[in-house]
């Protein structure tokens, strides 16, 4: 009897076992008694629900104030969520931004930097939190932001 024929199935059972999946371990979102439930702040309280955006607006189309709120919309790009991405940064061809700010104590300010750019054609930098969403309308890209914590709207040079 000849081993060379037996040393095939091994060989493959031993291909086969390297080869099989491995249990991927998911993270348990149910509720259960351990450790982290017995921690004194709740684990993700460090997240904010809101991220630092960085918006140049480079052109002013038009100013609203809606509901004791601040509305704008023009034609900016940003750095988006503290910097760990971008909005079409520094583009030749910036799409279109809409802007809701609701700092109010920063309305009366702001307003008065970004009519004063709409008037002069001087693009504005407009940096808070809030947040960001992009959005495709009958073919144009439009960048919508909420801002509900400003801390700086300034003319640029």
């Amino acid at each position: 009897m000849s081993l060379k024929g037996k040393a095939i199935p091994i060989l493959g059972l031993i291909i086969l076992s390297a080869c099989a999946p491995r249990k991927i371990i998911q993270p348990s979102t149910q509720r259960s008694t351990n450790w982290m439930d017995t921690l004194s702040i709740p684990p993700g309280s460090s997240l904010s629900d809101t991220d630092l955006q960085d918006i140049q607006i480079i052109s002013m189309k038009e100013i609203r104030e809606p509901d004791g709120k601040l509305w704008l919309a023009g034609k900016g790009y940003a750095k988006l969520n503290g910097g760990s991405s971008v909005w079409f940064w520094q583009s030749s061809t910036p799409p279109q931004v809409e802007i809701e700010i609701t700092d109010l104590n920063q309305i009366l300010t702001c307003k008065e930097v970004l009519e004063q750019s709409k008037a002069s054609g001087k693009p504005v930098s407009l940096v808070g939190n809030g947040h960001f969403g992009g959005k495709q309308v009958n073919d144009n890209l439009v960048g919508i932001f909420q801002i509900t914590h400003v801390n700086t709207c300034a003319l640029l040079k």
